[in-house]
């Protein structure tokens, strides 16, 4: 698990991970599993955190790799990510000596990511209920997903400065609409460039001013709903207590925010590749 941030951030410890690099024996299995399926060389944080609670993630491993599997949870991703839509006007920063190209990927792999595990957590939740026999998925096609090979490294957050730290906290705070504890996976991948975070909570105050945040983000989660709603998951043992406390609180504290940072990726990502083809 990560270390404590510094002092000043003691109020809001980062939520318990278990990263990729310390991942062994069955959760190590599940994490190549993940990356496996979504085509992505990263493990998203709500399952880096399952893995810290006892028997969670192979859990909801068991629950969702079928559907991982399939095409039908891609496709929903893809239609949720394809809803932000709007002109593309190149980044008014300094993007000097910034590797446009692979914070682009990283966006990406995010963009990618963020709906499908949306999805996946609204379907947890489902099987809690024990709403688990809707027959949709075994007519649907395997998934055939192009990788992206590689990202930006993720930062470690008790290794930062507290300049960066606050950075990233602003970043989230503007997020979340409010300060917690949170700080997205895909904003620790910016850590070295402290203009780039800059920019990321730039957009997102601006989309949030004038509307598009909301917009796309209802837009993108009703895509989600409907599909949680049809994809059928195999019937699966129920979970221990405490697995089902941990999936009501991710699903709670999770879902909103994953619509919210893909929209806002998304935006980003356009402004960088008009950067990119400006320059």
């Amino acid at each position: 698990m990560n270390r404590p941030l510094p002092s000043a951030d003691k109020a809001h410890p980062p939520l318990a991970e278990l990263p990729e690099q310390a991942a062994t024996g069955e959760n190590a299995a599940i994490y190549d599993a993940l990356r496996q399926s979504l085509g992505v060389p990263m493990v998203n944080l709500v399952f880096r955190h399952m893995a810290t609670v006892p028997a969670c993630l192979p859990w909801a491993w068991a629950c969702l790799s079928p559907v991982y599997a399939n095409e039908a949870i891609h496709s929903a991703g893809a239609a949720m990510a394809a809803v932000v839509k709007g002109p593309a006007t190149p980044v008014s920063r300094d993007m000097a000596g910034m590797p446009l190209a692979a914070i682009i990927d990283t966006l990406d792999a995010y963009i990618r990511a963020n709906p499908i595990n949306c999805i996946g957590l609204g379907l947890l939740e489902r099987a809690l209920e024990g709403q688990d026999a809707i027959p949709l998925l075994a007519t649907a096609r395997p998934a055939t997903v192009k990788p992206i090979p590689a990202i930006l490294p993720m930062a470690d957050l008790a290794q930062l400065p507290q300049s960066t730290l606050d950075d990233l906290r602003r970043a989230a705070t503007a997020l979340h609409r409010a300060e917690g504890p949170v700080i997205p996976s895909l904003l620790r991948h910016f850590a070295s460039w402290p203009d780039l975070i800059r920019l990321t909570s730039d957009q997102l105050v601006a989309m949030d001013r004038n509307g598009d945040l909301d917009r796309f983000d209802q837009a993108m989660t009703a895509i989600a709903d409907d599909a949680v709603a049809t994809l059928r998951l195999d019937a699966v043992p129920k979970p221990d207590a405490l697995t089902a406390e941990t999936i009501q609180m991710l699903a709670r504290q999770f879902r909103p925010n994953m619509t919210r940072i893909t929209v806002v990726a998304v935006a980003l990502r356009d402004a960088l590749v008009s950067t990119r083809l400006a320059s």
